[in-house]
């Protein structure tokens, strides 16, 4: 459920993230620098949360003329409205660390790179990955492929949400 969440939020968020008007220049090695990955974008929660503090007619204007997206969107948000606050913090928080995991979960430990997300879920992250890097290479393969899995360790602990946002025990 929240991996389609995730799908239609980062298509609809990315839309407008690029101009037809600027020019791209592709990467070179010539600089003498490396070649840096590019930056992994905002999680697409954030724009299901801005979604979510907008009323009806702002959500409206913001969906415009995607009827399918805006139905699902539509659904989603009035599941997300009903749930008291902090549920609806920690499933929020879940989406967001599924966000950043997968791809560092795909990705060899001395390759990763950990600046690209905010310094609140930094912790979080680095903690799991500690639990991941300790799975063997088949641990590791059931568990990408068993959707479940990932959304355990991406959970937040029930009940941690603090002032300035999660921690761990």
């Amino acid at each position: 459920m929240y991996r389609w969440i995730v799908i239609v939020v980062s298509s609809v968020a990315s839309l407008p993230a690029q101009s037809a008007d600027a020019p791209v220049a592709p990467p070179t090695a010539q600089s003498g620098r490396p070649v840096q990955p590019p930056p992994l974008p905002p999680a697409p929660v954030e724009y299901f949360r801005q979604l979510l503090k907008m009323n009806s007619e702002e959500r409206q204007k913001e969906l415009g003329n995607r009827p399918k997206t805006r139905e699902f969107l539509g659904s989603k948000l009035k599941e997300f409205e009903a749930l008291a606050p902090e549920e609806r913090e920690n499933r929020l928080r879940t989406m967001e660390l599924q966000w950043y995991l997968r791809p560092l979960m795909r990705t060899s430990p001395t390759n990763r790179t950990l600046k690209v997300i905010p310094e609140r879920d930094r912790p979080l992250v680095e903690a799991r990955l500690k639990l991941w890097d300790q799975l063997s290479t088949d641990e590791k393969r059931d568990m990408l492929e068993t959707e479940l899995a990932v959304r355990v360790l991406s959970r937040p602990e029930e009940g941690l949400i603090t002032q300035s946002g999660f921690s761990m025990i």
